[in-house]
């Protein structure tokens, strides 16, 4: 019963119209379908509001959740969401429940009034066990109208580490709790034995995941209330024919936005230094063919699968994570749906990074996709740039990285949960003719928000060093990419819990700057233990960092000092040790030397960049003292460096001989594939 990927993609794509569906659209008159697709955005608010209030983990109060309407077949109208991806994977699990549970004869699970189901499966449509959905069928007057479902990151499977992402997993056995669709709820309540079989799994955080599970339903419940009172006003024909009439209308505006482009065929790369528990090179590797109404996405070229950890994701997985970037920058202005996607076809060739075996374990999968996300920025600037859609152009956002703090807390409460502030800051890429926004968000979740330091301090046994915009860590360019964030925690109130950071990015970006612009800086792991810090603290020592620079290089602080790269596997801290966590800034957009001065001493006044970047990168001349720009000297200056530029260059074809004789060193490609196509090697074998 299990769907192959070819079937999972298959879904992605709209169903085809009922008669009963056409027939309703047709009862909508002028106005009307502005008027109640606004009045289901609402109902979706609402819903996603109920799910916040009620949530206990700091995903699903900081927004990186999703509450979505769909179809009787399970075609997603809309959803209000912080998680993109999350708007997208569903509609796969959905469409399962639709053909196995609703049109297979011999089920014995129809679906009833009042009915909760719950999935968290990869191989069943969902992205890692940690995203958990619950599914709840809308009917009225005994008529399945369609389906309110939300999902949201619940950091706790019951895997062989906390947290639900083990880095060194061998195989999907490693990773927890992975529950196909299953019926957990039945007459609006949930069934005890479900409940105690789920908190089984999560026993390092029970009380969390099961509230959240809570947050969940009660969600599903409002949009179904919601509804079922609207079909009740106006007809069930009438909504059938309005949920139709929605997802026409993106699919109408996807073939228009796919026809402006060029035909024609784009190419991009991306690469992740950081595999599981190894650093080690692999690249995405995606090439555009667009053609009048149709684009193709290839990803022949993309490094082979691994059996170094759990960054692999499935076909369907790649996807619904390219949903980020589709759906906020291509689609921003329709609702949000799969109809979106009508226009694309994907090949992602068997036994790469996204398309391993059924056996790998992926539960960092949604951290593989980040480097596709930024692929994906690149190929479609390509396309846009020469063409009407042009403004909606934006460098790739920061990859963040997530911590996760597990153990008891200060108040008693066994705890393992993904701090939201750490995750939820990064800087968005410079647009076309925009600065990023400086801490904006994580790349998947456009709308969420990190928690205030004082709420975090309140429920986790931490305490802020500082927690501030990291100087020169946003991508230069003539606009430049917002800043990430960098955060000191101090381990406080408890003997000791445990932390892992999940991340990238230490020794390559994988947001590649656009049109001459920069990439953002690169990212380390830090930590001290054994400090001082207690009794510097209590003699009120004046000499307490303020940043990572000044941690690190005056070292006021006594301890044993760690530098390592961003991805940190679980691992004990103790009170006094210090944890470092920084963010990524977004990519630049255009050469450094056309930014405008004023605009760079402003960046200085906020402590956006450096004096280091102010002159060595944008070439201003100022005083430093007053901050007073000269301009004669600053365009004398570019000028020069536009010269020096002209002695480094060399001819295309003299640069491409050079480089490809180069090849980085074996060690770092152990996991590529053949240099340089990225080939497979050898066979990997999970047991």
């Amino acid at each position: 019963m299990r769907p192959d990927f070819d079937t999972m993609l298959k879904w992605i794509q709209v169903e085809p119209f009922t008669s009963e569906e056409l027939e309703g659209a047709k009862l909508l008159e002028s106005g009307e379908l502005e008027i109640y697709s606004e009045k289901l955005s609402q109902f979706l608010s609402e819903a996603f509001i109920v799910m916040e209030r009620i949530g206990m983990g700091m995903m699903i109060r900081s927004g990186d959740c999703v509450v979505g309407l769909y179809t009787a077949n399970g075609d997603l109208v809309n959803c209000s969401t912080g998680v993109l991806l999350h708007a997208i994977w569903p509609q796969i699990v959905l469409k399962w429940i639709v053909q196995n549970y609703v049109k297979n004869p011999k089920s014995n699970v129809k679906p009833q009034e009042g009915d909760v189901y719950y999935c968290n499966e990869p191989l069943y449509g969902g992205v890692h066990p940690p995203d958990q959905t619950a599914i709840m069928p809308i009917f009225n007057e005994g008529e399945l109208l369609g389906w309110a479902l939300s999902a949201v990151h619940t950091p706790e499977t019951g895997a062989v580490t906390p947290g639900g992402m083990p880095l060194g997993a061998k195989n999907r056995f490693y990773e927890g709790m992975r529950l196909p669709p299953v019926k957990i709820g039945e007459n609006y309540s949930l069934r005890d034995d479900m409940m105690e079989l789920i908190s089984n799994y999560m026993m390092r955080a029970p009380r969390e995941a099961i509230n959240d599970i809570k947050a969940r339903v009660a969600a599903c419940r409002r949009l179904e209330l919601r509804m079922k009172g609207f079909a009740k006003e106006k007809g069930n024909l009438f909504v059938k024919g309005l949920m139709r009439k929605m997802i026409s209308l993106g699919e109408e505006v996807a073939k228009a936005r796919v026809e402006e482009l060029n035909d024609g065929t784009y190419r991009t790369i991306a690469f992740l230094d950081h595999i599981g528990l190894k650093e080690a090179l692999v690249r995405c590797y995606v090439t555009a063919t667009k053609k009048e109404d149709r684009i193709k996405f290839d990803f022949t070229g993309t490094s082979p699968e691994h059996d170094a950890g759990s960054y692999l994701a499935f076909p369907n997985v790649a996807v619904g994570g390219t949903a980020s970037y589709i759906l906020q920058y291509i689609f921003h202005d329709v609702p949000i749906g799969t109809a979106a996607y009508s226009r694309f076809t994907w090949h992602i060739p068997e036994g790469c990074l996204f398309n391993p075996s059924p056996m790998a374990p992926t539960s960092r999968g949604s951290s593989l996709t980040f480097i596709l996300l930024n692929a994906f920025h690149e190929v479609y600037a390509k396309m846009l740039f020469d063409s009407t859609q042009r403004e909606q152009i934006c460098a790739p956002t920061g990859l963040g990285s997530s911590m996760n703090i597990s153990g008891m807390t200060q108040n008693g409460i066994r705890v393992s949960d993904m701090l939201s502030y750490v995750f939820n800051t990064e800087g968005l890429g410079a647009r076309y003719e925009l600065d990023g926004c400086d801490s904006n968000a994580t790349t998947f979740t456009p709308a969420s928000r990190g928690y205030d330091a004082e709420v975090t301090e309140t429920e986790m046994p931490l305490l802020h060093l500082y927690q501030r915009h990291r100087k020169d860590s946003c991508g230069f360019g003539r606009i430049r990419g917002g800043s990430g964030v960098e955060s000191a925690y101090v381990v406080f109130g408890v003997p000791d819990v445990a932390m892992f950071s999940g991340g990238r990015e230490t020794h390559i970006r994988g947001c590649q700057g656009l049109f001459g612009g920069y990439p953002g800086a690169g990212k380390v792991g830090i930590e001290v233990h054994n400090t001082d810090i207690w009794e510097r603290m209590e003699r009120k020592d004046p000499d307490i960092p303020r940043d990572t620079v000044e941690l690190l290089e005056q070292r006021q602080i006594k301890g044993d000092y760690r530098i390592t790269h961003n991805t940190r596997e679980y691992h004990k801290v103790k009170s006094g040790d210090i944890i470092v966590h920084m963010n990524g800034g977004g990519a630049g957009y255009g050469d450094v030397l056309f930014r405008q001065p004023d605009k760079v001493m402003e960046d200085l006044r906020n402590e956006i960049i450096s004096h280091w970047a102010v002159e060595n990168i944008y070439k201003v001349v100022y005083d430093h003292e007053t901050f007073a720009i000269d301009y004669e000297s600053t365009e004398k200056e570019r000028q020069k460096e536009r010269e020096e530029r002209k002695k480094r260059g060399k001819p295309y074809d003299e640069f491409e001989r050079e480089w490809l004789k180069r090849r980085p060193p074996k060690s770092a490609i152990r996991y590529f594939g053949s240099w340089p196509e990225g080939k497979k090697t050898r066979e990997i074998i999970r047991i």
